[in-house]
């Protein structure tokens, strides 16, 4: 349990924006990546960065009412440097798109096609993130149990089935026959093609 709740705060994702129907509407779009907060004023996205926790991504309005999105910005990168992050205005004005690019930030106008912010997530994603992004989509759509889930996941990090089943607290007959039954839903011929596939999927 403390392991899936680390794994949870590391894939938060800051949304700072005052315009609610905006926020909204991208935070369904951001729910994919990870668990969205979101803040309305400099005031409050401060607040969050200031709470010591791991971010999957940062995304920021330029126009904030009580200050300027920049001072965000800076802060944020200032505290999180290696986190992934991203302004986003409805300013024609080019300044701030070149001073967010010489420290490492995204830049995008409004209106932003959706699109446009799933290419920022997914080119920032680690593999390991996308695999298991892509992990969960095939448990939705073969119906895998967690133990096939499981499985299928540290497969694909590379870990044998004596690993698998030692790190399950499980026996290789029993991994064998969760392989087999995860098989028979994926309709794959082994458990290295159904790995390679998932990959293939998981950068595509």
């Amino acid at each position: 349990m403390e392991g899936a709740k680390e794994m949870d705060e590391a894939r938060r994702i800051l949304l700072v924006d005052d315009d609610q129907v905006f926020a909204r509407y991208f935070s369904k779009q951001l729910a994919a990546y990870g668990a969205v907060r979101i803040a309305g004023t400099k005031g409050g996205a401060l607040k969050e960065l200031a709470d010591g926790l791991p971010w999957r991504a940062i995304i920021i309005d330029l126009c904030l009412p009580d200050g300027p999105g920049m001072d965000v910005v800076l802060e944020a990168k200032r505290n999180h440097p290696k986190v992934p992050t991203m302004l986003i205005t409805g300013n024609v004005d080019l300044r701030p798109a070149n001073t967010v690019y010489a420290i490492g930030v995204d830049y995008l106008e409004k209106p932003i096609d959706a699109i446009c912010l799933e290419r920022f997530m997914c080119s920032k994603e680690p593999l390991c993130e996308r695999i298991d992004r892509q992990a969960r989509v095939w448990r939705e759509r073969d119906e895998l149990t967690d133990s096939e889930e499981d499985i299928l996941r540290r497969a694909a990090s590379g870990e044998s089935r004596d690993a698998i089943a030692s790190a399950r607290g499980s026996t290789v007959p029993t991994v064998k026959r969760q392989i087999w039954s995860l098989l028979q839903k994926t309709a794959d011929e082994s458990l290295h093609a159904a790995v390679e596939r998932l990959i293939r999927e998981a950068v595509a």
